[in-house]
């Protein structure tokens, strides 16, 4: 008897089925649905230093957007999802020990599959061996070593080129928005100077060391709202359908186990707690939309609850065989990294800063869940 968990998305597979599954939802701030919030920062594009840090904001006016949580945040916000005791049998649990008795799980590093940190452990070439595979066709190998790097995408920037393109989508922006500065000034307990108690050879102005007063005047304070919060979702399944195995029936197993993590990754409660300053809600006003497209444009309603979901990876996750052969963490090596890094410039391959698939350069920390502040 057929199992229904498993087919009841085959037409999603098939040749001619719909291109996206897309989602919006509304979001209003916790505090006030009025209240200021403070988006992500980034470098000033200026790149002179002690040039103030800069929002991400696009046209003027109520036609404004800003960007309060980009693609490669909302992304690293996600992923951790699967290291959660109800999803961590989904995928591998692949950690990476460093000094000091530091762990970090694969779903914490910010470039997956790709990052950096992979060349100091010997798990490089099982790495090195899934990224060839990609390039020539076969997914396979990459989605048994690390499959949310097929979900969220990796770029081997630095070394292979290998790009893998991202699945799933999401973004929260802002519309009509105001930039407003603040101001403030630190005046120490005592007069220092003036007591005579600077120590000698400072090395610095005594602000810098919280001996003096220290103004801090006009910085970038946050954003008003007169528009709409939304974030924007949606999986690309013009794209699942492109990844294949080395056969029919290994392809279906494959792009069903692949559908599955996407969509409990889609389908998930989505963490709005953005950054200090910029704690969003669902606006209980406006309920989440959530549709399939045709290629012809055609839209129908089609909602997908996190336990459907669930129950569909964990079939498919079963059906495709999720990788249990990475038990212990593996040990960083300061040596291996070097050498790995040696024989890497050897080759003379240059690749840019810019991610295609996984963290941002200017989008925060590679432990996941945070951007720049």
């Amino acid at each position: 008897m057929p199992d229904v968990a498993i087919e009841q998305y085959n037409d999603w597979l098939a040749d001619g089925g719909p291109v996206a599954l897309v989602i919006r939802q509304w979001l209003v701030p916790a505090t006030q649905p009025d209240d200021i919030i403070f988006p992500p920062s980034y470098a000033n594009p200026s790149e002179k230093e002690g040039d103030p840090p800069v929002y991400n904001i696009d046209g003027e006016g109520r036609e404004s957007v800003c960007v309060l949580d980009s693609i490669p945040s909302q992304a690293n916000r996600m992923e951790p999802m699967f290291a959660t005791p109800k999803y961590k049998d989904l995928v591998p649990q692949i950690q990476i020990k460093f000094k000091d008795g530091l762990i970090r799980n694969l779903l914490e590093i910010g470039h997956r599959i790709a990052d950096a940190a992979f060349r100091g452990t010997e798990l490089d070439p099982k790495i090195k061996e899934a990224l060839q595979h990609f390039k020539q066709g076969n997914a396979v190998t990459v989605a048994r070593l690390a499959p949310t790097s097929l979900v969220f995408g990796a770029w081997d920037s630095r070394d292979s080129g290998v790009k893998i393109p991202r699945l799933v989508n999401s973004i929260i922006r802002a519309r009509g928005v105001v930039q407003l500065r603040r101001s403030a000034q630190y005046t120490p307990a005592i007069n220092y100077e003036r007591e005579g108690l600077l120590p000698e050879n400072l090395g610095g102005k005594p602000s810098k060391f919280g001996l003096a007063d220290a103004p801090s005047v006009h910085k970038i304070g946050g954003v008003q709202i007169n528009g709409e919060i939304i974030r924007d979702a949606s999986l690309n399944l013009a794209s699942l359908r492109c990844l294949r195995g080395t056969n029919a029936q290994e392809t279906l197993k494959l792009q069903r186990y692949i559908l599955g993590l996407s969509l409990v990754a889609a389908a998930a409660e989505p963490d709005l707690n953005l950054r200090q300053g910029c704690l969003l809600t669902l606006n209980p006003e406006k309920c989440t939309c959530s549709h399939l497209v045709m290629r012809n444009g055609q839209r129908t309603e089609y909602n997908v609850t996190p336990d459907v979901a669930a129950e569909f990876a964990q079939a498919a996750a079963r059906d495709f065989g999720v990788s249990e052969e990475f038990h212990d963490p593996f040990e960083f090596s300061p040596k291996r990294m070097k050498e790995r890094l040696k024989a890497g410039s050897k080759k003379g391959k240059k690749h840019g800063d810019v991610d295609g698939g996984g963290n941002g350069t200017n989008d925060g920390p590679a432990v996941k869940g945070a951007e720049a502040k």
